[in-house]
């Protein structure tokens, strides 16, 4: 069992218990987190479109899909504050709201709390990107046991997939030769990784 400090006013809406914030709450039950790290393709953009769309539904079994963190379904808020801000992107920087890592986890915990729920679901592709030491820091802040889960597609699929995706979206001219060549010698496509080496 950890102590939790509570960082803001918190009301389990199971229990109608009332935190303060500063309040110590001592042997607080502690959650299990699920940190879903994709892969990309594997219908992660489905599985937190579902998990997003179905959040009262799964907090009343217990489960909770944290709005806090959260854009466009996935918690990258929480992934962008894990990272010095010269390993962001572009397009992550304009959307990051710029909150250091404490305050994105203790936001994360306090909802926790507040839902009563015993168990989390964080869900981002980006964190299978993670080097170890950022997962030490997770496992370090988050109030609770960490399950990893990834989902592995058969790279032949996969490959053909992120092609077709690279033609859709980037508008790249490559035939599919090129593309696994050079997909192959450098082991990612774009920034995914392929695990082919």
């Amino acid at each position: 069992m950890r102590h939790y400090l509570a960082k803001t006013h918190v009301r389990n809406p199971l229990s109608n218990m009332v935190v303060t914030p500063g309040a110590r709450i001592r042997n607080m039950k502690m959650a299990r987190f699920f940190l879903h790290i994709g892969l990309m393709k594997t219908g992660t953009t489905a599985l937190q479109r579902t998990l997003a769309q179905n959040y009262y539904e799964l907090m009343r079994d217990g489960v909770l899909y944290p709005k806090t963190a959260r854009f466009d379904d996935k918690h990258v808020q929480l992934v962008w504050a894990c990272q010095p801000d010269d390993k962001l992107g572009v397009w992550a920087r304009s959307k990051y709201d710029g909150r250091g890592v404490d305050d994105v986890v203790n936001d994360i915990n306090d909802e926790v709390v507040n839902s009563g729920c015993s168990k989390c679901v964080l869900s981002a592709e980006d964190f299978s990107l993670f080097p170890p030491e950022y997962y030490r820091l997770l496992a370090d802040k988050l109030n609770g046991d960490i399950n990893v889960i990834v989902y592995i597609r058969n790279h032949a699929d996969l490959i053909e997939s992120m092609y077709r995706q690279f033609l859709k979206g980037r508008g790249i001219s490559k035939t599919f030769d090129a593309f696994l060549k050079e997909t192959l010698s450098r082991g990612r496509a774009g920034r995914t990784s392929l695990f082919y080496k």
